[in-house]
Protein backbone atom coordinates (compact mmCIF):
# COMPACT_ATOMS: atom_id res chain seq x y z
CA UNK A 1 0.00 0.00 0.00
CA UNK A 2 1.75 3.35 -1.18
CA UNK A 3 -0.95 5.67 -0.91
CA UNK A 4 -4.64 6.18 1.42
CA UNK A 5 -6.85 8.96 0.20
CA UNK A 6 -10.28 9.64 1.64
CA UNK A 7 -12.64 12.79 0.85
CA UNK A 8 -16.40 13.16 1.70
CA UNK A 9 -19.02 14.95 0.05
CA UNK A 10 -16.94 15.96 -3.47
CA UNK A 11 -18.63 16.55 -6.47
CA UNK A 12 -18.65 14.36 -9.40
CA UNK A 13 -16.01 16.15 -11.35
CA UNK A 14 -13.71 16.91 -8.22
CA UNK A 15 -13.92 12.89 -7.85
CA UNK A 16 -12.75 12.47 -11.69
CA UNK A 17 -9.82 14.79 -10.90
CA UNK A 18 -8.87 13.36 -7.75
CA UNK A 19 -8.40 9.66 -10.08
CA UNK A 20 -5.98 11.41 -12.41
CA UNK A 21 -4.33 13.26 -10.10
CA UNK A 22 -3.53 9.76 -7.89
CA UNK A 23 -2.85 8.16 -11.70
CA UNK A 24 0.15 10.76 -12.72
CA UNK A 25 1.54 9.94 -9.66
CA UNK A 26 1.84 6.54 -9.90
CA UNK A 27 1.03 5.55 -13.70
CA UNK A 28 -1.22 2.23 -12.65
CA UNK A 29 -1.48 -0.51 -14.86
CA UNK A 30 -4.97 -1.19 -14.59
CA UNK A 31 -7.67 0.81 -12.23
CA UNK A 32 -10.90 -1.02 -10.57
CA UNK A 33 -13.80 1.18 -10.49
CA UNK A 34 -17.38 0.15 -8.76
CA UNK A 35 -19.80 0.14 -11.69
CA UNK A 36 -22.84 -1.86 -9.56
CA UNK A 37 -25.97 0.45 -11.07
CA UNK A 38 -25.58 4.28 -11.37
CA UNK A 39 -21.83 4.02 -10.36
CA UNK A 40 -21.03 3.01 -14.17
CA UNK A 41 -21.08 6.73 -15.14
CA UNK A 42 -17.82 7.33 -13.26
CA UNK A 43 -15.96 4.12 -15.46
CA UNK A 44 -17.74 5.55 -18.65
CA UNK A 45 -16.76 9.17 -17.82
CA UNK A 46 -12.69 8.33 -17.40
CA UNK A 47 -13.38 6.37 -20.49
CA UNK A 48 -14.50 9.43 -22.52
CA UNK A 49 -12.38 12.07 -21.04
CA UNK A 50 -8.89 10.10 -20.34
CA UNK A 51 -6.98 7.31 -21.53
CA UNK A 52 -6.45 5.99 -18.29
CA UNK A 53 -6.83 2.21 -18.01
CA UNK A 54 -10.08 2.16 -16.00
CA UNK A 55 -11.92 -1.48 -16.12
CA UNK A 56 -15.54 -1.75 -14.25
CA UNK A 57 -15.33 -3.63 -10.90
CA UNK A 58 -19.07 -5.42 -9.66
CA UNK A 59 -19.38 -6.45 -6.59
CA UNK A 60 -21.58 -9.52 -6.36
CA UNK A 61 -22.08 -11.90 -3.61
CA UNK A 62 -19.93 -14.35 -5.61
CA UNK A 63 -17.00 -12.67 -5.67
CA UNK A 64 -17.22 -10.71 -2.62
CA UNK A 65 -18.09 -13.52 0.18
CA UNK A 66 -15.64 -16.28 -1.36
CA UNK A 67 -13.55 -16.99 2.07
CA UNK A 68 -9.90 -17.65 -0.25
CA UNK A 69 -10.98 -14.55 -2.98
CA UNK A 70 -13.57 -12.14 -2.01
CA UNK A 71 -13.29 -9.90 1.07
CA UNK A 72 -12.44 -12.32 3.64
CA UNK A 73 -9.20 -13.35 2.18
CA UNK A 74 -7.47 -10.19 2.55
CA UNK A 75 -6.79 -11.65 5.84
CA UNK A 76 -4.58 -14.15 4.36
CA UNK A 77 -2.19 -10.92 2.94
CA UNK A 78 -1.95 -9.67 6.26
CA UNK A 79 -0.94 -13.43 7.77
CA UNK A 80 1.91 -13.94 5.13
CA UNK A 81 3.43 -11.03 5.36
CA UNK A 82 2.32 -9.64 2.36
CA UNK A 83 1.38 -6.28 2.80
CA UNK A 84 2.88 -3.66 4.12
CA UNK A 85 0.72 -1.07 5.90
CA UNK A 86 2.41 3.17 5.58
CA UNK A 87 3.05 3.62 8.86
CA UNK A 88 5.91 6.45 8.33
CA UNK A 89 4.50 10.04 9.26
CA UNK A 90 1.58 11.16 11.29
CA UNK A 91 -0.65 10.92 8.39
CA UNK A 92 0.18 7.89 7.44
CA UNK A 93 -0.83 6.69 10.89
CA UNK A 94 -4.05 8.71 10.98
CA UNK A 95 -5.46 6.88 7.57
CA UNK A 96 -3.90 3.25 8.26
CA UNK A 97 -5.64 4.07 11.48
CA UNK A 98 -9.12 4.32 9.89
CA UNK A 99 -7.98 1.55 7.67
CA UNK A 100 -7.48 -1.03 10.50
CA UNK A 101 -10.01 0.13 12.92
CA UNK A 102 -12.31 -0.64 9.96
CA UNK A 103 -10.75 -4.10 9.00
CA UNK A 104 -11.91 -4.86 12.85
CA UNK A 105 -15.52 -4.45 12.36
CA UNK A 106 -15.82 -6.27 9.06
CA UNK A 107 -17.15 -9.37 8.90
CA UNK A 108 -20.43 -11.88 8.70
CA UNK A 109 -23.17 -10.05 9.99
CA UNK A 110 -26.29 -11.94 9.96
CA UNK A 111 -24.58 -14.36 7.30
CA UNK A 112 -24.02 -11.34 4.95
CA UNK A 113 -20.65 -9.87 4.80
CA UNK A 114 -20.64 -6.53 5.64
CA UNK A 115 -18.76 -3.75 8.20
CA UNK A 116 -20.38 -4.01 11.23
CA UNK A 117 -19.07 -0.24 11.78
CA UNK A 118 -20.36 3.27 10.28
CA UNK A 119 -17.92 3.01 7.28
CA UNK A 120 -16.39 0.25 5.21
CA UNK A 121 -14.90 2.11 2.20
CA UNK A 122 -10.98 1.54 3.46
CA UNK A 123 -11.44 -2.15 3.48
CA UNK A 124 -13.33 -1.79 0.19
CA UNK A 125 -10.85 -0.07 -1.36
CA UNK A 126 -8.36 -2.75 -0.05
CA UNK A 127 -9.99 -5.29 -1.94
CA UNK A 128 -10.48 -3.85 -5.50
CA UNK A 129 -6.94 -2.96 -5.08
CA UNK A 130 -6.36 -6.69 -4.91
CA UNK A 131 -8.59 -8.32 -7.00
CA UNK A 132 -6.65 -5.27 -9.95
CA UNK A 133 -3.46 -6.38 -9.06
CA UNK A 134 -4.80 -10.22 -9.72
CA UNK A 135 -6.62 -9.34 -12.58
CA UNK A 136 -2.62 -7.35 -14.10
CA UNK A 137 -2.39 -4.97 -16.60
CA UNK A 138 -1.15 -4.96 -20.08
CA UNK A 139 2.49 -4.17 -20.85
CA UNK A 140 4.53 -4.46 -23.28
CA UNK A 141 7.35 -5.18 -24.63
CA UNK A 142 10.46 -6.63 -26.87
CA UNK A 143 12.46 -9.07 -25.14
CA UNK A 144 12.25 -11.55 -22.41
CA UNK A 145 12.52 -11.67 -18.08
CA UNK A 146 16.03 -11.27 -18.48
CA UNK A 147 16.08 -8.38 -21.03
CA UNK A 148 17.43 -10.15 -23.93
CA UNK A 149 15.91 -8.68 -26.86
CA UNK A 150 13.52 -11.27 -28.78
CA UNK A 151 13.26 -9.40 -31.74
CA UNK A 152 13.67 -12.02 -34.82
CA UNK A 153 13.95 -8.76 -37.09
CA UNK A 154 17.30 -7.14 -37.21
CA UNK A 155 17.48 -2.83 -37.85
CA UNK A 156 16.28 -2.89 -41.23
CA UNK A 157 15.17 -6.83 -42.69
CA UNK A 158 13.77 -9.98 -41.77
CA UNK A 159 15.66 -12.87 -43.59
CA UNK A 160 12.79 -12.99 -46.43
CA UNK A 161 13.86 -9.34 -46.83
CA UNK A 162 10.69 -7.83 -45.11
CA UNK A 163 11.18 -5.02 -42.94
CA UNK A 164 9.61 -5.19 -39.65
CA UNK A 165 7.67 -1.41 -40.53
CA UNK A 166 6.18 -3.86 -43.42
CA UNK A 167 5.19 -6.31 -41.04
CA UNK A 168 3.44 -3.97 -38.49
CA UNK A 169 2.26 -1.20 -41.03
CA UNK A 170 1.16 -3.20 -44.10
CA UNK A 171 2.16 -3.04 -47.66
CA UNK A 172 0.73 -1.70 -51.22
CA UNK A 173 -2.94 -1.29 -50.31
CA UNK A 174 -3.41 -2.15 -46.75
CA UNK A 175 0.19 0.18 -45.71
CA UNK A 176 -0.75 3.62 -43.73
CA UNK A 177 -1.34 6.76 -46.26
CA UNK A 178 1.32 8.88 -46.73
CA UNK A 179 0.26 11.69 -44.90
CA UNK A 180 0.15 9.47 -41.59
CA UNK A 181 3.27 9.86 -39.69
CA UNK A 182 4.18 7.80 -36.54
CA UNK A 183 5.50 8.88 -33.40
Amino acid sequence: VIDIRRSRGLPFQRQLEELKIVASLYDPALIFIESNAMQQIYTDEMRRTTDLPVKEFITLATNKYPLDRGVPGLRILLENRKLTIPRGDEYSVKQSDVWINECTQFGFVNGKLQGAGEHDDTVMAWWFASEAKKAGGFRFAFGNDDGEDTNDWDADEAEDGESWQDVMFGTGDEALPNDVSLL
